[in-house]
């Protein structure tokens, strides 16, 4: 089921719609992996056979991963945050910007009473290796009220960067990120150096969670990006409005590791924040 977050609008302006600057495989590779996992949910063990699978095959490239930085865990209801590219930061080693081949073997009971299955995954990845060193004077922080929010309680986030520099927010909830900020309302997105800085800016609107249809919570991971150029997200081609209310259109995170690859290591900085969202009593 889609899981989406809302804009509250009250005023609109014009977006400017950039595109992503053709990616280049040169000087990239494609590795093969194989990975398994073990468990009684089906989807659960699914996943992190994949996850294993692609832990495999960084490491192939040379890139040593554990499979478990792959994915972040909702202690609220222990469902995974399935990060396609949690590791494109992974202490800035590499980056797989794109998969193909997946697949699995059927799942393999490993006890009498069927309750306890074996799953098997394998996947070729595009593995890319940034260019550059990480700037160690180079920081961005960010944080929230709460770790918790209810069902379309008003969100802030507080970001604030040592070197000047272009913000981008996006979230990412599954296998999709939206990019929350620039949006069609506020474009201008150069930040001071120790300045704080709210999102969102004014008071034009607002930022709210829902959870998935049928879940009593969810889990969303927010990403702040500092880039020292200007390197526009691939930002959505279209928006839906209904009312007051701006869905956004989703990405593929495939699409956020791509970005990162074409940003040098000195010239950007990345912070993460994990929220909960519950629903009302």
């Amino acid at each position: 089921m889609r899981h989406c977050y809302l804009l509250q609008i009250v005023a609109l302006l014009n977006l400017t719609v950039f595109s992503l600057y053709a990616q280049t495989e040169s000087a990239a590779q494609w590795y093969k992996g194989e990975g398994s996992a073990t468990g009684k949910d089906m989807e659960k063990i699914r996943r992190e056979a994949l996850k294993n699978a692609e832990a495999d095959a960084l490491k192939k490239a040379g890139i040593e991963v554990a499979a478990g930085t792959l994915l972040f865990k909702s202690e609220e209801n222990n469902r995974l945050i399935d990060f396609f590219s949690e590791f494109a930061e992974s202490n800035a080693r590499g980056l797989i910007l794109n998969e193909r081949n997946v697949r699995f073997d059927d799942p393999a009971p490993l006890d009498s009473t069927h309750t306890i299955y074996k799953r098997v995954a394998y996947t070729e990845v595009l593995v890319g290796m940034p260019e550059g060193k990480p700037d160690p004077a180079f920081e961005v922080t960010m944080s929230t009220e709460r770790e918790t929010y209810k069902v379309y309680e008003p969100v802030l986030i507080r970001v604030k960067t040592t070197e000047s520099g272009y913000l981008t927010i996006l979230d990412i909830h599954g296998d999709s990120i939206n990019v929350l900020f620039p949006n069609a309302i506020d474009q201008k997105n150069f930040l001071v150096a120790n300045t704080d800085f709210i999102f969102p800016p004014s008071k034009a609107y607002s930022l709210e969670f829902e959870t998935e249809k049928g879940l009593p919570t969810s889990s969303d991971l927010i990403i702040a990006v500092v880039t020292k150029d200007n390197v526009p997200f691939p930002n959505i081609e279209r928006l839906d409005f209904s009312g007051s209310q701006l869905s956004v259109a989703e990405k593929a995170l495939s699409t956020y590791a791509q970005w990162l690859y074409k940003i040098p290591l000195d010239r950007r900085c990345i912070n993460y924040k994990h929220i909960q969202v519950q629903k009302s009593n």
